[in-house]
């Protein structure tokens, strides 16, 4: 990539953000993007990790002191297992849950 065109990409995702709304989206998508390799990485390394939802955003972002553009998407507890886990949680089979339509 040359440098005009890399300038250009900078600007391009520097205005994707600075819309309120657009930047939150990507914010939102990016921060859920790196929790999934966190998490994916905490279980390569034998931890156990899960997504926790439902918290109070608000209270968490006062307690942290995050400045006013920045919001908590996600917490993620991350440790040792609590127990003996099957090594593999039952899953349904594809055709129960893939469903194919045409148009």
């Amino acid at each position: 990539m040359d440098e005009e065109a890399a300038n250009q990409t900078k600007d391009q995702t520097v205005g994707m953000y600075a819309d309120d709304r657009m930047g939150r989206d990507y914010g939102i998508r990016n921060a859920s993007l790196a929790a999934e390799n966190l998490l994916l990485s905490a279980h390569a390394r034998g931890l156990t990790a899960t997504p926790m939802i439902g918290f109070d955003a608000d209270g968490l972002a006062e307690f942290l002191g995050l400045p006013e553009d920045k919001i908590p998407v996600m917490l993620i507890a991350v440790g040792p297992s609590g127990g003996d886990e099957p090594d593999r949680l039952p899953r349904r089979d594809v055709s129960d849950v893939l469903h194919r339509e045409q148009y």
